[in-house]
């Protein structure tokens, strides 16, 4: 899961630095999933095996060449706290059951793909996916939420808005 987010992370970051070309952004998205590997996982795939992956669009080399680059462009800071982070945090401080966080949870897969949702922390994120969960299912409550994300519900319709938080549930 952390490879997921941090993957989509790296990619936007990198996106926001430096403009792809159609035809290098698969190269893009491979490579910043070996990067999040060689970071969160234990086992990460092998350079030949994404090469592999990508029907012979590319060779590894390639895939070194830009792992470089994005490093670079990058300067190597590669740990930011993602969504999924916070949402552990959350479901230990609000004692999400498993319902609860799992619609949380879907929530923020649904907002990795939204090009609007690349502006906000992953703090914010988050905290809007358990409150819209918290809200769906009527157990929401406003100081036990605010004392464990630190946001109002009132703030975080400003930052992400109240129509754009409904049409996601």
């Amino acid at each position: 899961r952390l490879t997921m987010y941090l993957t989509v992370n790296i990619i936007d970051r990198y996106l926001s630095k430096k403009s792809v070309t159609t035809i290098n952004l698969q190269l893009v998205g491979v490579v910043s999933l070996l990067i999040s590997s060689k970071y969160e996982d234990i086992y990460p795939p092998k350079v030949k095996e994404l090469a592999e992956i990508t029907d012979g669009a590319y060779i590894p080399n390639q895939l070194l060449v830009m792992e470089e680059n994005i490093l670079s462009t990058l300067n190597f800071d590669l740990f930011y706290p993602t969504q999924w982070h916070f949402l552990e945090c959350y479901r230990k401080k609000l004692l999400l059951n498993d319902i609860t966080f799992f619609l949380a949870w879907y929530l923020m897969e649904l907002a990795l793909i939204d090009i609007n949702i690349i502006n906000y922390k992953g703090s914010i994120i988050s905290s809007s996916a358990v409150l819209l969960a918290l809200k769906y299912f009527n157990i929401f409550q406003e100081t036990e939420f605010e004392n464990a994300t630190g946001f109002s519900e009132k703030y975080l319709e400003s930052k992400i808005g109240r129509a754009s938080c409904r049409a996601r549930v």
